[in-house]
């Protein structure tokens, strides 16, 4: 019967998942991907890429074996190699998330609906609304409510 394993071992599992998820956070937020996966997608995720940067690790580093790895991980060198593996990998997957997704066009940050009235009261737009029974309404979008916050379409008069 194997017995619990030790704080090295839990240590180095530890060291060798983490890169997935920093990975999986620079390159969500180069490419400023604001859609949630749920847990379970960012964790399956995260493994992939952790078995990713560890197959490039293994080949810059030059490590055969499991053990090996498990081994040299607290060597500076091969720690500092594998945090710039990371770094560099997130860079990567990151920019071709940007190119691809993005088309190369940054997004702003933030709630959709905030962003959409920031750039019509910035710019001073007028409103007409179309209903689905035919009606057309003229407005303007301006603040509305008691918060700081609170947005409104006004329509005030009916064409």
């Amino acid at each position: 019967m194997a017995g619990l394993p030790s704080l090295l071992d839990v240590v180095v599992v530890i060291i060798l998942l983490l890169p997935g998820f920093a990975v999986y956070s620079i390159a969500r937020f180069i490419a400023v991907l604001e859609r949630q996966l749920p847990e379970f997608e960012t964790i399956i995720w995260s493994l992939f890429l952790s078995l990713g940067i560890y197959g490039v690790f293994a080949i810059v580093i030059g490590i055969a074996s499991p053990d090996a790895l498990r081994d040299n991980i607290f060597v500076p060198s091969v720690l500092f190699t594998l945090v710039a593996t990371t770094l560099v990998a997130g860079l990567v997957l990151g920019l071709v998330l940007h190119v691809v997704v993005n088309k190369g066009v940054r997004p702003e940050r933030g709630n959709p609906w905030d962003l959409f009235f920031a750039s019509l009261t910035t710019d001073g737009r007028d409103l007409i609304v179309f209903t689905d029974d035919g009606k057309e309404f003229k407005g303007w979008v301006g603040n509305s409510g008691k918060d700081d916050r609170g947005l409104a379409l006004s329509p005030t008069v009916s064409v």
